[in-house]
């Protein structure tokens, strides 16, 4: 996998004509393999941040290589190595709250080309919420390229990490998001004189269109079973107790459940994917839309009825001597060729049938035959 990266990077900056030491290339690699890695992350791993270059162009692709290098929720912090190269720009307090510093060391022109991408300034506080995971890795970008690629491609490579902010609304006065990153990129060009021209920017934003996308295409899975596949490994990233398979409680099983859900039932799938303004690809987006609209929907009602199974768990553990490892109530989960006893072992087999009018075909089905892979610490069906 990291040679594939150090290919794909490599390959980047060539094509941007740039031709640096490869040792710099190599320890960017290092760095970005190095805090993608961990056996905290099941969905954002390598092998998805490789798949997502797939036609890629170049700075596409950079953008790609460093977007999911900083994820606080997922790693629990920021890696050490990672720190030292943003720590002249942010503070982290003991609590983990990130700001931005009052001042910057003079001359931080790097700095102030992220700062600007993403429209922030000196002193504000940043969450997760307000792209801090997006901004803090186009920081790290940014350092990383800064010794060999021009000022002009490293605002193309902030900008497409920048669109990759999720859920966001329109400001008031502009069109769309993407709307208010062209104005800033104007601004930021003319103030700091980067030669960027109108059609520089309009491709610039064409990229980060298609990267912000390409990050979202999870949701327009052909297959349902696939798209809450994808939702049951993002789970342990989010809910760090479900890594332990044989510990977490019930409470803490339905508690994330209840999160993902309430995630799920709130997202406005509208703002999930973007047109890039000409109308050459209206339909498309509309058609992905359509399938993760039919997604969303099936999910929430899949999560409702786990839901249902989780609260009765729970209340009856709690009426029995109070909350509990899932484990101890329902068995281990099945390994591959294992034999586990389990609580559904014991349980009657299904008499009658379900009135049609209380049953959503595709949703039983999923519950009967399962998503479409398996997880270490949940049942597939």
């Amino acid at each position: 996998m990291i040679q594939d990266m150090i290919r794909k990077f490599l390959d980047a900056v060539h094509a941007l004509g740039y031709d640096p030491d490869p040792a710099l290339i190599e320890s960017s690699c290092f760095l970005i393999h190095g805090a993608i890695a961990s056996r905290q992350r099941l969905y954002h791993t390598s092998e998805r941040l490789m798949e997502m270059t797939r036609d890629a162009g170049p700075v596409e692709t950079l953008a790609f290589l460093f977007h999911d290098i900083i994820y606080i929720q997922a790693d629990g912090g920021i890696t050490p190595a990672v720190s030292r190269i943003i720590r002249r720009t942010v503070t982290i307090d003991p609590s983990g709250e990130v700001a931005l510093r009052e001042q910057f060391t003079e001359g931080d022109r790097v700095a102030w080309l992220v700062l600007s991408v993403f429209g922030l300034g000196p002193g504000e506080n940043l969450t997760r919420f307000q792209g801090l995971n997006e901004f803090l890795s186009a920081l790290v970008a940014a350092r990383e390229l800064s010794p060999y690629v021009s000022d002009r491609d490293i605002v193309r490579v902030a900008a497409c990490i920048e669109g990759t902010v999720p859920d966001r609304k329109a400001v008031e006065g502009h069109e769309s998001v993407f709307d208010l990153l062209a104005s800033r990129l104007r601004l930021l060009n003319e103030n700091m004189a980067l030669g960027l021209g109108d059609s520089d920017i309009e491709t610039t934003i064409r990229s980060a269109v298609w990267v912000a996308n390409r990050t979202a295409e999870t949701f327009a899975e052909e297959d349902v079973g696939r798209f809450l596949h994808n939702a049951w490994q993002l789970l342990p990233e989010t809910n760090p107790a479900l890594r332990e398979p044989s510990l977490y409680s019930i409470r803490e099983y339905r508690i994330a459940l209840q999160r993902i859900t309430s995630y799920l039932d709130s997202l406005d799938v509208e703002r999930l994917f973007h047109g890039s303004g000409r109308g050459d690809d209206d339909e498309e987006m509309e058609l992905k839309r359509v399938k993760a609209r039919l997604n969303v929907t099936l999910a929430v009602k899949y999560l409702r009825v786990k839901l249902v199974v989780a609260a009765l768990l729970e209340a009856l553990a709690e009426k029995t001597g109070g909350n509990a490892p899932m484990a101890f109530f329902m068995g281990e989960v099945p390994s591959p060729g294992g034999e586990t006893m389990r609580l559904e072992d014991f349980l009657p087999q299904p008499t009658g049938e379900v009135a049609p009018e209380f049953t959503n075909p595709m949703v039983f089905h999923l519950l009967l035959l399962g998503r479409s892979g398996q997880t270490s610490f949940d049942l597939k069906s």
